[in-house]
């Protein structure tokens, strides 16, 4: 029988190694470390943002990035 994947935090992993081993969790309540569903988060922030903001306000935003841009490269 195939193990399923461990945590690959550290502090998860010694959580779910402790419940193992104190009867607290089973083998099939252990779950892999889902990195595509941690990422999916960042990957949508941007789009869902820019829809909540006005134009306005997104322009005043990419106005004041412009703006340290320029500032960096004056420098």
């Amino acid at each position: 029988m195939k193990r399923p994947p461990r945590p690959r935090d550290p502090v998860q992993l010694a959580a779910t190694i402790v419940g193992l081993a104190t009867g607290q969790i089973t083998e099939s309540d252990v779950k892999a470390d889902s990195a595509p569903n941690r990422r999916a988060g960042g990957l949508k922030g941007g789009t869902a943002r820019a829809k909540a903001l006005t134009p306005k306000r997104r322009t005043e935003i990419a106005r004041a990035g412009a703006q340290a841009r320029w500032a960096a490269k004056q420098a």
